[in-house]
């Protein structure tokens, strides 16, 4: 299994090794440090425990084992990862039996599949309705190419219609298509279409745009799924990459539109977030190609409120953000579109520094009253606390002069706020017992889940959409003859005789699994048994997160500096809301068990 054959490479070779060769690392007691790689720093941030064989990057972020390191460095999937460790220190690994287990290949395909069909929609005569839109919005057909831009017909079976049986299954799994009292049907439909692709060139998701307002959501986004999880990539960064580390600068915008505009008018280190607020694994990402980042989003009151939330993500990062004044115009590509290239391009050059833009929106929430004035004081000094205190020192100044406070009281008023956190104690638990605790955990969830598609249709598609990606592949392979079966099921006949008829063209080893799920778990009530189901698996997340935070802890052990001070603060605040919501969930468990 794919799990077996990880932990193989990972007791192979050691993370010190691999890790020296593209990184000068020194001796610091236990561990090691050297210079990131995944970002630019002139004092080593980046630490390797060779007891743990782990590492961690204190500026970036950037953070795992020695696989995670491999995939990061060279760009490379986790079976590229694993095959190049393998040659590397001569592991013998079952390669057949390690692809089969976690290959990502066929929802690759199948997005690719159909991101070739929305391409040829465009630029058929049915797509003349969406061609127009483009091209009235000054989006030229080379552009449209360089991006994969296509189009979802006003046809509700249009991709349906267009794949196998068993490519349903994997569409439904992508949210391509849905489902809905057994009848399948396209989840985009009369839209624009942008693809997001990874930095592999992978086509993971979908966005889309509405051809008629008055019909649906503006956008349309993929869902998360196994291959595609917003918060952790960007649109265009597949095309800006480059562009960004030879400029050293990201230019972050709202949505699809704005990133082809700006690229097609030469501003090419444009890229967007999905969908959805900046998130800290965003930021992250762009920390790879640059540390000097500038917003440029929509500058009506809700574009004001993300730049300020943007900015307190990127600021927590240890990043100086600038923002771009738009004056009147509603976002970049109305400016492009009115006055063209050089004057976007004079205001992205005049973009004013992060602090001066919070100033203005915190005074801006804010009347004249002596109260009002006492609240942006107040707002500001909340706002000081995701800065570290280099980045307070520099810009302490010009706070205090524009709020009226004395600049050594704002900077104690700011620690005073900071040190509100209570620290929870590190447990020194035996890690390896505690993991194998975990994967016995899951695979109870994983077996509860598969019992409960067994009891009804009702709870199959509840499954299927939700966090629950832990599966082992038997687990997988038995969920894709469930959802073959309830896709086709017409309600007649004894559902569970014949779902588990269907389910005897499983493979030996999975139907095997099968029967001792069904011999061995009981349900009782099914509606408590799925809220159980959805704690445990929200309960996994946070102790994957618990374990993760420990070892970046352990990373720091010895090194007694101000900055390493403040990063072990910032792990310990994390460590106590994981702990707060991990308790909040086990109460809510406790409570369905005793009714």
């Amino acid at each position: 299994m794919a799990s077996e054959t990880a932990d193989k490479i990972k007791s192979g070779c050691n993370i010190v090794d691999v890790i020296g060769k593209e990184v000068k690392l020194k001796r610091e007691g236990a561990n090691y440090s050297g210079l990131c790689p995944f970002h630019g720093e002139k004092t080593p941030s980046f630490k390797v425990s060779e007891q743990k064989q782990f590492f961690k990057c204190f500026g970036c972020g950037e953070s795992g084992d020695v696989i995670a390191f491999v995939m990061k460095y060279y760009h490379l999937d986790f079976m590229e990862a694993v095959k190049k460790l393998a040659d590397e220190y001569s592991i013998a690994i079952d390669e057949g039996s390690f692809r089969k287990g976690i290959s990502k290949a066929k929802y690759y395909d199948l997005t690719k599949k159909v991101a070739k069909q929305f391409v040829t929609n465009l630029f058929s005569g049915s797509g003349s309705s969406a061609k127009a839109y483009l091209l009235k919005r000054g989006v030229d057909e080379q552009t449209m190419a360089k991006f994969g831009m296509g189009f979802a017909l006003n046809d509700w079976a249009n991709i349906l219609n267009s794949l196998e049986d068993d490519e349903k299954v994997t569409a439904l799994q992508l949210g391509i298509i849905g489902s809905k009292q057994n009848r399948s049907y396209d989840k985009f439909v009369n839209r624009v279409i942008f693809p997001i692709i990874d930095l592999n060139r992978h086509v993971i998701g979908f966005g889309g745009r509405t051809l008629t307002d008055d019909k649906g959501p503006k956008y349309l986004n993929s869902s998360d799924s196994v291959i595609f999880h917003k918060k952790d990539h960007l649109y265009g960064l597949n095309i800006a990459a480059d562009n960004i580390r030879k400029k050293d600068r990201a230019v972050l915008v709202e949505g699809y539109m704005d990133v082809v505009s700006m690229h097609q008018a030469g501003i090419d280190e444009a890229v967007a977030s999905l969908g959805t607020a900046l998130t800290e694994e965003q930021v992250k990402l762009l920390k790879r190609f640059t540390r000097n980042i500038v917003l440029s989003y929509d500058s009506d009151a809700a574009g004001k409120q993300a730049t300020f939330r943007a900015i307190q993500r990127i600021v927590k990062q240890g990043l100086s953000p600038r923002v771009v004044d738009l004056g009147a115009y509603k976002d970049p590509d109305e400016l492009i579109t009115e006055e063209g290239r050089d004057a976007y391009l004079a205001k992205l050059d005049n973009s004013i520094a992060y602090i001066d833009f919070v100033m203005d929106y915190i005074e801006g929430m804010h009347d004249d009253s002596l109260q009002g004035k006492r609240d942006a004081k107040e707002d500001i000094i909340e706002f000081l606390t995701v800065a570290d205190d280099m980045e307070i020192a520099e810009i302490g100044k010009k706070i205090s002069e524009r709020f009226n406070i004395d600049e050594d009281s704002l900077i104690s008023k700011v620690r005073s706020a900071k040190s509100n956190v209570n620290h929870p104690r590190r447990g020194n638990a035996n890690k390896g017992a505690s993991e194998r605790m975990q994967n016995r955990k899951k695979k109870y969830v994983e077996a509860g889940a598969i019992a409960l598609c067994m009891s009804g249709k009702k709870y199959l598609g509840k499954i299927v959409s939700s966090s629950m990606n832990f599966f082992t592949e038997n687990g997988y392979h038995i969920l894709e003859v469930l959802t073959k079966f309830n896709d086709s099921y017409d309600g007649s006949g004894d559902y569970k005789e014949d779902l588990l008829a269907t389910c005897s063209v499983l493979p030996q080893e999975d139907y095997e699994y099968l029967q001792k799920v069904i011999d061995n778990i009981k349900i009782g009530d099914p509606e408590i048994f799925w809220e159980h189901l959805k704690i445990q698996a929200a309960l996994f997340i946070l102790e994957d997160k618990h374990r993760e935070y420990m070892l970046e802890l352990e990373l720091l052990e010895g090194d007694k500096s101000k900055v390493y001070d403040e990063k072990a603060r910032e792990i310990n605040i994390k460590l106590a809301s994981i702990t707060k919501d991990r308790n909040k969930l086990i109460a809510i468990a406790k409570g369905y068990i005793n009714n």
